[in-house]
């Protein structure tokens, strides 16, 4: 709240609101703990106001950590894990459960094993920021708490140089970080480049390049009218793909002769086509609906392809699809132009990472 300058303080920090507002201030904390590399503290206001309406919230889509099962210990832990979730499934009687039944206790046995195993992709931290960094700004935050809990003037001026020097002591350390990240995102581009890997290129420019492309433009509708509701834009966007999607049968269609009768093997799925469907999944893709990555599939033992390929051959023999396989995601992508329109955005994705792709 202050600045000391000698035997004085001085009130620094202070918060400012128009007379229109100023009866939703309600109340101003000081958070003295908050470390922020300045002599100013932290101020807190709580204002309420009277909105015209509410905001959705977003169900957030967790990443898992696909990285770590590069290490052989948690590789053995998954399957270990994995192998007895499913063979705690291995008693249902396919008569009593159904394919969809069936299908979601697949489904979350697999996802339950990788938020145990892997767990999910933490974002509160910057990656070019190293553990000995860290551990000084951990050291920095403990000497803004001696500054708090000083008694004595002398006390206080003491602990702010040493909070002094070691905030100097971080700034220098965090400009290195990324000097030493930015040159390792560099080599692993020109590597990238080497190899001819474009997706991993790709990848490192862009975290290199610019900021994110925003996605979230309002679309118009046919007139050029901007639709701001939600509603209005998810019916703009169904009558899109059904013009796309639906298009009139041909008005001089060919005249196809029967041709001779092929040689189709409709018996059951052997287990060896569905390991060879498995393996030549490709890693790195983004998971589906069902939030399963191909990387965790790859890794199934014996036990788990054996559950998976029961399913598989009840889903074929009963010639029905869960219902999780008929939804998808949709995904706006730019491209060049006016982005506001329903044509220059938009690819459907379906739910290609569950077993319905095989």
């Amino acid at each position: 709240m202050g600045v000391t300058t000698g035997d004085t303080e001085n009130q620094i920090d202070h918060i400012a609101i128009a007379r229109r507002w100023r009866l939703s201030l309600q109340d101003v904390r000081t958070k003295r703990g908050a470390d922020v590399s300045s002599d100013h503290h932290l101020l807190v206001a709580k204002i309420k106001l009277k909105l015209l309406g509410k905001k959705r919230t977003k169900a957030k889509r967790w990443k898992f950590n696909i990285g770590r099962l590069k290490d052989p210990k948690i590789v053995t832990e998954y399957q270990l894990s994995l192998r007895n979730r499913f063979s705690a499934l291995q008693h249902l009687n396919e008569y009593e459960e159904d394919i969809n039944s069936t299908w979601e206790l697949t489904r979350d046995a697999i996802i339950k094993t990788c938020e145990e195993t892997l767990g999910f992709i933490q974002q509160n931290r910057k990656r070019w920021i190293s553990e000995k960094t860290w551990e000084t700004i951990c050291e920095r935050r403990q000497d803004k708490e001696r500054i708090l809990n000083a008694k004595t003037r002398q006390q206080k001026r003491q602990t702010t140089e040493k909070y002094v020097k070691r905030d100097k002591e971080v700034k220098k350390r965090c400009k290195q970080d990324k000097r030493d990240y930015v040159e390792q995102l560099a080599q692993q581009a020109e590597s990238a480049c080497g190899k001819g890997d474009i997706m991993s290129l790709y990848n490192t420019i862009r975290q290199l390049g610019s900021k994110p492309l925003n996605n979230n433009t309002p679309v118009k509708d046919k007139s050029g009218v901007t639709l701001s509701k939600l509603e209005d834009q998810l019916g703009r966007w169904k009558e899109h793909f059904q013009e796309v999607l639906n298009r009139p049968p041909p008005t001089d269609p060919p005249n196809l002769e029967a041709g001779p009768t092929l040689n189709i093997e409709v018996g059951d799925i052997m287990e060896a086509e569905v390991i060879t469907a498995i393996r030549h999944l490709k890693n790195g893709k983004a998971g589906g609906i069902d939030n399963t990555h191909p990387e965790p599939l790859k890794l199934m033992d014996n036990v788990s392809l054996s559950h998976l390929h029961h399913l598989l051959n009840r889903i074929w023999n009963e010639e029905y699809i869960s219902e999780d396989w008929h939804k998808g995601l949709l995904v706006k992508l730019p491209k060049k132009g006016n982005t506001s329109l329903c044509n220059k955005i938009g690819k459907e994705l379906r739910c290609y990472r569950s077993p319905a792709k095989y």
